[in-house]
């Protein structure tokens, strides 16, 4: 069992002080911990330097070029908006926060970073303007450039994208109880709504998406929030046992632990998480408070 502990902290509006935190597990088996030489957290508020920042959430990891790197949300206390953050590494075990490389005029998060063409692509969620926005690395990491808006007209949450098939997937949701999935023949084409919309309904433990489609051993698995009771209650995980144009099926996977405030973890609360295959261990961030 895996015992990560932490205590609890909250500011002067009684909002939770979120974090990122990383592990390492073992590939054999992801319940077991690797004891490393990891300080944690690896990226708190008080390390934001460029903005005056409340906390830091929604971590996804990256490795490019023998370097890993971390974007997440930056929440900037002074314009109570989300900006998209980055932090590097050269091990995966020390991080250095750089810089926000992305801020818009209305709050960012959930920045979900992807390969297209050779050249990286991100889709933060921007729900407060009614659209999913895509965006290009025009210098990667650390300049990003507005494309084009794929989804318009909604309230979307943490979206995630991802290539399978010869075709493209969005996972969306617009509430914490629901889970929307459309597909295209790439990430500028039009998105189609997949027939079995929602594909969750009314299910606040296993709908909104807690982070990438992870792929271990050819098997699709999905991460998703369990926010019943509460918003970061915890992380459960799904095997996509189909997935095409007509058909949606899942089951959750016991055999992975639940990401669960004070349960294996011993966190008070986490809602997303990114894992990472390196060539000794699995690399895992996830936001906490």
């Amino acid at each position: 069992m895996l015992l990560f502990n932490y205590s609890i902290h909250f500011n002067k509006n009684n909002r939770a002080i979120w974090k990122i935190a990383s592990y390492q597990l073992e590939k054999t088996n992801l319940s077991k911990l690797i004891i490393s030489k990891i300080k944690n957290p690896i990226i708190q508020a008080e390390d934001i330097n460029d903005v005056k920042a409340e906390f830091t959430a929604d971590p996804f990891l990256i490795k490019h070029k023998n370097e890993f790197y971390t974007f997440f949300e930056v929440f900037n206390s002074s314009t109570k908006k989300g900006e998209i953050g980055m932090a590097s590494s050269r091990d995966g075990l020390q991080w250095k926060y750089e810089k926000v490389v992305l801020s818009e005029s209305f709050h960012l998060s959930f920045p979900c970073v992807f390969t297209w063409n050779g050249s990286y692509y991100m889709i933060p969620e921007s729900a407060k303007s009614k659209s999913i926005r895509l965006y290009k690395s025009i210098d990667f990491p650390y300049s990003w450039k507005f494309e084009k808006s794929i989804l318009d007209r909604g309230n979307y949450l943490d979206n995630i994208i991802f290539k399978y098939k010869n075709l493209w997937w969005l996972f969306t949701s617009t509430s914490n109880a629901n889970l929307y999935l459309y597909y295209s023949k790439s990430p500028l084409d039009p998105w189609k709504s997949h027939p079995k919309n929602p594909i969750k309904h009314d299910d606040a433990d296993a709908s909104r998406m807690a982070g990438n489609i992870f792929i271990k051993n050819d098997s699709l698995i999905r991460f998703a929030q369990d926010d019943y009771p509460n918003y970061g209650n915890g992380i459960r995980s799904f095997y996509i046992n189909t997935i095409d144009s007509m058909n949606y099926k899942e089951t959750e996977i016991t055999t992975i632990p639940n990401f669960r405030g004070k349960d294996k973890f011993s966190l008070n609360g986490v809602h997303s998480i990114s894992i990472l295959e390196t060539s000794k261990s699995y690399l895992l961030i996830l936001d906490e408070y």
